[in-house]
């Protein structure tokens, strides 16, 4: 007698039809820390990764300089010159 194993979806509960869907495995670089391994469907898989390519494509945040209270700004084309600085009760 034939028993059938059904693979379902860890996130959403949905069975997982033969030939379809995805594992996902996830490793840490910690070695206390266990693999983490996920069953998902071929929606959830595509849903998932493309959210992650799209962040990783994205490449690291930007950081902009603070501005000034005042609206002072430096003038690089001089670098002797000292930035105007707001100072509380002048």
């Amino acid at each position: 007698m034939a028993i059938k194993q059904a693979r379902y979806s860890d996130l959403s509960g949905d069975e997982i039809p033969d030939g379809t869907g995805a594992r996902i495995r996830v490793m840490f670089n910690d070695p206390r820390k266990a693999d983490r391994k996920a069953d998902l469907t071929d929606e959830e898989t595509e849903t998932h990764l493309a959210f992650t390519i799209k962040i990783t494509e994205r490449g690291p945040r930007r950081r902009t300089l603070p501005q000034e209270p005042n609206g002072a700004t430096q003038n690089t084309d001089d670098p002797g010159a000292q930035i105007n600085r707001y100072t509380p009760g002048n």
